[in-house]
């Protein structure tokens, strides 16, 4: 039994115990917590996603990450259970209240908590993009494909790894070029900030903070934060 079955086979099994919401919850955040565990694990071996794609299971591994936003978002989190040195929370506040409940985020970056954080889901397919995954014409057009059809306000990258981003995606680039400006940063760790771009191509539906950042929340979703 391969890799991927194995891992799918568990999460299944976890995620469908307990009888009740209450007996479900516990299991269903240690679902959460193995195929997060999973997901660094491969980035941390180097080329194992480049060769799960050489040997045809990209689709069993895509659909187990979509089934990770399907969990994110049908679960609450409480946000000040934020681990220490998480710093976070000026970023999670902006992007959970100036999206719809339904949007998504585009990671060009390796920033998984957000989606935890935010409860939103992620965008093209993937949780994070890291330099050297996923480049393959491929890949990135699959990843296109997706974009074409879902709602994205946001895309994050980090000062970081921006520029390898923009050398190793240059199709991607191209599309988030043209499309999105960048409108914030926020301090991520020493040295580092994260980089947010909003979509220019839609209406404001409100301004977040003293900066007045683009807000695409509809009149009905979440209220934006006040600044601390």
């Amino acid at each position: 039994m391969g890799p991927v079955v194995v891992v799918a086979f568990l999460a299944a099994s976890l995620w469908n115990r307990g009888t009740t919401p209450a007996g479900r919850r516990p299991w269903r955040l240690a679902t959460i917590a193995l195929l997060m565990a999973v997901a660094n694990a491969t980035v941390a071996m180097g080329s194992v996603g480049e060769h799960l794609g050489e040997m045809e299971v990209s689709r069993g591994v895509t659909e187990v990450v979509e089934r990770i936003a399907e969990i994110q978002q049908s679960l609450a989190y409480d946000n000040s259970a934020r681990a220490p040195g998480d710093h976070v929370d000026g970023i999670v506040d902006y992007l959970a209240a100036c999206t719809a409940p339904r949007a998504r985020l585009f990671a060009m970056t390796f920033a998984p908590q957000l989606f935890l954080y935010t409860r939103r889901g992620f965008a093209a397919g993937h949780e994070s993009l890291v330099p050297g995954f996923y480049t393959s014409d491929r890949a990135v057009t699959e990843m296109l494909e997706r974009l074409s059809h879902e709602d994205v306000p946001f895309v994050i990258m980090d000062t970081e790894t921006s520029h390898q981003i923009r050398a190793n995606y240059p199709r991607l680039i191209a599309h988030v070029d043209g499309r999105y400006r960048e409108v914030a940063r926020f301090p991520m760790a020493a040295g580092k900030d994260f980089i947010v771009l909003a979509d220019a191509t839609r209406a404001r539906r409100g301004s977040f903070g003293r900066q007045a950042l683009p807000c695409f929340a509809a009149p009905d979703g979440i209220r934006p934060v006040a600044s601390r």
